[in-house]
């Protein structure tokens, strides 16, 4: 055993230390003379006893710290600790060292690590702990440090992957057991002002933390190195090592800056190899990753959780706006309603007067160009007859393969003018309907035939509903003396929404599978008169409505139409109409079977 004192520098010496005690001092008798001025006569001494070499404190003035802590009883000192003398003042540091197992290292410090730089410097640590002193390393050390260099890069690698606390603990404590193979691992987490375990492997229950461990790792915020727990003066007998067959511990707090979050410590038994200065620097620098990583998740979720607990507050205060924007919207809705419903009877009068006039400019446009199609079209054909008899009669002696292909050709030709005439007679009605039932912007009072008008406007609707089916049993000569314009309005909005409600019935039996599906719809129109009044009824096969909805049918901006689809204005504007006659609007309906409208008007309104 050698005694090498490593600082001051201009100092540097060894001592062999076998088979006797070492006295350490200033005084002339002592075997190892320090002569700086915080060095006692008699500092310390240095003996052998029961396989062991324990260090004691000779009353010095300045103190004898081993492994940063100061000491005063004897304790033990194994190879590779760190003697301190005199610390305020000019401090000696001595190393214990195994002759055969080369030079004694240098003690390890916990290195300032910061997130961007921790296994860079980390790898420059371990290289300068691993190759110096000395010029050069030998194979097995070189070996040694790429071999801890790659444990540092595929922890730093999996570390960097994980994303939560658990996540970490499990995977840190993964590579610990792959790297120092110990016979239990435990991360200990600081808890209410005590460390408790965290996460241990293997699945066994893990001892309480070490008191001298949590004493010294907390006070020293440095990493402990145990080579035999038995032999320790710093471990009591009370202590949570004893009793659990361990014998070599290394612990390294988790660290970042001056702030401690856990300590890990790493355990062995008798059977295993005692783990040397090399290792703590390793464990440390891992820790510290460890610790880095664990800061920036716990700063991520605590960000989290501030965000949800800001949203949860901005919804609150959303909430309380939107209740009394709803609140004052639902006022404002109800003073529009009241103001629409006043603007719609004063601008009735107008719209319907601007449509007539609109509705003839229209017909007219459209009479004048289809005049001149069914015009042609008839010249086309009193051509094509007397271009066919000339031609007939200049082949009559002719190929009868050819005569034949020229009747099949002017056959078609007779067929496409047959069909441009149907589309202009087409035309024609549309025109006529869309006349009657707009009445070309009449807006006096006029007698109106009732089943003439009901008519034209099925007819201008059966081609946006083919499969409604309109049945009729209406008296020919019903005659009303009203405004045409408006009377039409009214007939428009019930056979529109009749045909609607049978085609909302004929699609949802679509969309669901039953056996017999109906292709389509019935409407029947009923209408009579006596000598005051006239009543007509529309029963259409449709959807019907639930009581709920048909007490509201005649409110004004209610509609049960998608948005977009309507304005809820129809019926609503139907009923006043009617009202302002001297009549009335009622009706009835069967959920899934249908609606019937009852429209009860005199004959000679005042």
């Amino acid at each position: 055993m050698k005694l090498y004192v490593t600082s001051p520098p201009h100092e540097a010496c060894e001592i062999d230390m076998t088979g006797r005690s070492v006295i350490i001092g200033r005084a002339s008798g002592c075997d190892l003379i320090l002569k700086q001025p915080g060095v006692s006569r008699r500092h310390a001494r240095l003996f052998f006893t029961k396989g062991q070499w324990m260090v004691e404190d000779l009353g010095s003035t300045h103190g004898t710290y081993l492994l940063g802590k100061p000491i005063y009883n004897a304790v033990v000192i194994s190879p590779g600790d760190v003697l301190t003398l005199a610390p305020d003042k000019t401090a000696y540091s001595l190393v214990i060292h195994d002759e055969h197992t080369g030079p004694a290292p240098s003690m390890f410090e916990l290195p300032e690590l910061s997130s961007d730089t921790v296994f860079h410097d980390a790898a420059t640590l371990l290289k300068t702990s691993l190759l110096e002193p000395g010029e050069g390393a030998s194979q097995d050390v070189v070996r040694d440090y790429a071999r801890r260099l790659n444990y540092l890069m595929q922890a730093n690698e999996a570390l960097s992957k994980v994303r939560g606390i658990d996540q970490l603990f499990e995977c840190f404590l993964e590579h610990l057991s792959a790297i120092f193979r110990p016979d239990m691992t435990v991360l200990y987490m600081e808890e209410n002002g005590r460390f408790v375990p965290a996460a241990h492997k293997p699945d066994l229950q893990p001892p309480p933390i070490s008191q001298t461990l949590e004493c010294e790792i907390s006070q020293s915020k440095n990493a402990v190195l145990a080579r035999d727990v038995t032999l320790d003066g710093r471990f009591r007998d009370t202590d949570s090592v004893y009793g659990r067959g361990i014998r070599t511990l290394v612990a390294s707090p988790l660290f970042e800056g001056d702030t401690i979050y856990g300590i890990v410590v790493v355990f062995t038994s008798e059977r295993k190899t005692s783990y040397t200065e090399q290792d703590m620097s390793l464990l440390v620098v891992l820790s510290a990753g460890a610790a880095l990583r664990y800061r920036n998740i716990v700063l991520t979720e605590q960000a989290a959780d501030q965000l949800r607990e800001a949203n949860r507050m901005l919804e609150e205060k959303v909430a309380e706006r939107t209740r009394d924007l709803q609140q004052r919207n639902e006022e404002l809705k109800r003073k529009n309603e009241e103001i629409s419903a006043t603007q719609n009877q004063l601008v009735m009068q107008e719209k319907m007067a601007s449509l007539g006039t609109l509705t003839a400019g229209v017909a007219h446009e459209i009479n004048n160009p289809n005049n001149f199609i069914a015009g042609g079209c008839s010249n086309l054909e009193r051509e094509l007859n007397g271009f066919e008899k000339i031609l007939f009669s200049l082949a009559e002696d002719g190929d009868q393969e050819i005569t034949d292909m020229f009747r099949t050709r002017f056959s078609v030709l007779h067929d496409h003018c047959g069909t441009i005439m149907q589309g202009c007679r087409r035309i024609k009605g549309i025109v006529d309907d869309l006349q009657l039932v707009t009445r070309l912007g009449e807006t006096g009072i006029k007698d109106v035939a009732l089943a003439e008008t009901i008519r034209a406007g099925a007819n201008l609707l059966q081609s946006k509903y083919p499969r409604v089916n309109f049945a009729w049993d209406l008296e020919d000569r019903m005659m009303l003396t009203c405004n045409p314009a408006e009377l039409s309005q009214v007939f428009m909005a019930l056979l529109d929404n009749g045909c609607r409600a049978i085609e909302t019935r004929l699609d949802n039996a679509c969309s669901h599978s039953m056996a017999d599906k109906p292709s389509d719809g019935s409407f029947h129109i009923s209408g009579k008169t006596d000598d005051l009044q006239v009543t007509l009824g529309f029963r259409d096969s449709g959807c019907g409505m639930e009581p709920e909805v048909l007490g509201k049918i005649f409110d004004p901006f209610f509609t049960t139409r998608p948005p977009g689809m309507g304005t809820g204005l129809g019926l609503y504007t139907s009923y006043n109409v009617v009202h302002k006659m001297g009549g009335e609007l009622k009706a009835t309906s069967t959920p899934g079977e249908g609606s019937t409208f009852f429209l009860t008007l005199p004959l000679k309104p005042e």
